[in-house]
Parts: structure tokens; C-alpha cells; sequence
């Protein structure tokens, strides 16, 4: 059942030290293909670490968390990001709510019991948000797609995580779509290909995006990609 009418360039993480050691090999042919320009990666091998030993007592006395002093660290020198990408997966959210509330409304109205926890969320979410909202999500929208269709017609491919994270484990959810979500939000076609497996057998994925009318290009680029990293294991197989 569609949930409405509408439906639906940074490396993931290495999976050993080696990978990691052979990512500027990588980086650099990348660099040296016919289409990709501007290829750079912000893996810094040779840059020192710095241990930080929190005095949890001094931090309870002046009122301070471990979690406050992590915030502030990760903010100063972490890699939290805030950009028009996420604006446009919370515009996407507000189209989708709205979007699968109109389209089911009638038949939620009188099997709602039916629905599952999160689908009966998001359609209660979209019957209380306004008009306004609507417009003003749709209109960032169509102005992100306006953006970004011409960056990815002048690239081969857009290359990013398919989420922040491994898939989740079990069938309760499908995982956080906040880096999907601008492109479906967008209209343009992505893929996503497995690149390893975490300690517990779940799976991670990078996610790659081309404009309309560009899946060969797409799909070029990803074949390229999966003869690079070469990964084979299933989930929740042992990975040597």
C-alpha cells in the first residue's frame, strides 16, 4: 500500500585498517576518471588524537554532564553538519505526512486499528498540519531540486552514506532515511550499494545519486564502485 500519491560526496566508513590505509589510492583514481572532478576526502591519516579525561566529580559540582562536555567537543572539532540536505528531509517530512493523511483519510477513518504504530503516526501527523506548512515545504522543494539538478547533471555521480549508520536489526523499522529522503524529496533516481558489515553482521551501504534521465550514467559509476570495493559478505555472515 503506497503510503501517498507521490510515494516515494562523502566515503563510508572503511571496514578494516587496510581499506582505510587505501583509501588515497582509491581517492586518486577516482580523480583520474573521464567526469569526476573535485574528488577529495577528508580522511586524515597522519593527524594526531588527543585523550580527554573528564574529572566527572569536578564536572557533577559545577553542574556540567559528560554528555555537555561531549556536546561542546563534538561541536568544536566533530563533524556535525547543518545544511540545506537536512532542510530538505524535514521539508520532505512535512510533504510526506501531509501527503499519505489526504490519501488515506477516509479509509483511517475507519480501520485505523488496522494500521501499523508508525504509518498510523505519520497520517495523524499529516491531518493536523496546515495548509501553510504544505506549501512552504513543497516550495523548498521544488527550489533544492531547482539547486541540485544541475550540480548532478555536471557529475557523474553524487557518492554519500546511505545512512548515518548500519541498517537497524529486525523487521521493526527500515532505519534512518534522513540521507535518502532529499532525493526521493527531489525526484531524482539513487541507488545504494552494500560495503561491509558491522561486528554484529549489520550492513552498511553508500548511496549514489544522479539527475532524471541519467541511470546509465548512474549505474556506470556504481558498477565502477562495486569492482573497487569488492564486497561480497551477507548480512550477518562472518567477514574475514
Amino acid at each position: 500500500m503506497p503510503s501517498s500519491p507521490r510515494g516515494t560526496i562523502t566515503a563510508p566508513a572503511a571496514r578494516t585498517v587496510d581499506d582505510r590505509i587505501e583509501a588515497p589510492e582509491v581517492e586518486s583514481g577516482m580523480g583520474k576518471l573521464p567526469g569526476l572532478q573535485d574528488v577529495t576526502s577528508d580522511l586524515e591519516l597522519d593527524k594526531p588524537e588527543v585523550m580527554v579525561d573528564v574529572n566527572r566529580d569536578t564536572a557533577a559540582a559545577l553542574g556540567v554532564s559528560v554528555d555537555d562536555v561531549r556536546s561542546t567537543l563534538y561541536s568544536a572539532f566533530g563533524a556535525r553538519q547543518v545544511s540545506t540536505i537536512y532542510t530538505a528531509s524535514n521539508d520532505y517530512q512535512v510533504i510526506l505526512e501531509v501527503e499519505a493523511a489526504t490519501y488515506h483519510a477516509p479509509t483511517f477513518a475507519r480501520y485505523a486499528s488496522d494500521y501499523g504504530p508508525g504509518m498510523a503516526e505519520m497520517i495523524r501527523r499529516g491531518l493536523v498540519r496546515s495548509a501553510t506548512e504544505y506549501v512552504t515545504a513543497n516550495r523548498a522543494r521544488l527550489a533544492f531540486r531547482e539547486v541540485m539538478i544541475p550540480l548532478l547533471e555536471a557529475h557523474d555521480a553524487l557518492l554519500s552514506p546511505a545512512a548515518p549508520g548500519t541498517a537497524p536489526a529486525g523487521l521493526g523499522w527500515t532505519g534512518d532515511a534522513s540521507l535518502c529522503a532529499p532525493w526521493s524529496s527531489a525526484g531524482v533516481p539513487s541507488l545504494s550499494l552494500p560495503t561491509g558489515v558491522d561486528a554484529a553482521g549489520l550492513p552498511l551501504a553508500l548511496q549514489l545519486v544522479q539527475a532524471p534521465g541519467g541511470l546509465a550514467r548512474l549505474l556506470g559509476v556504481a558498477a565502477w564502485c562495486e569492482g573497487v570495493v569488492r564486497f561480497a559478505a551477507r548480512p550477518g555472515a562472518a567477514v574475514a
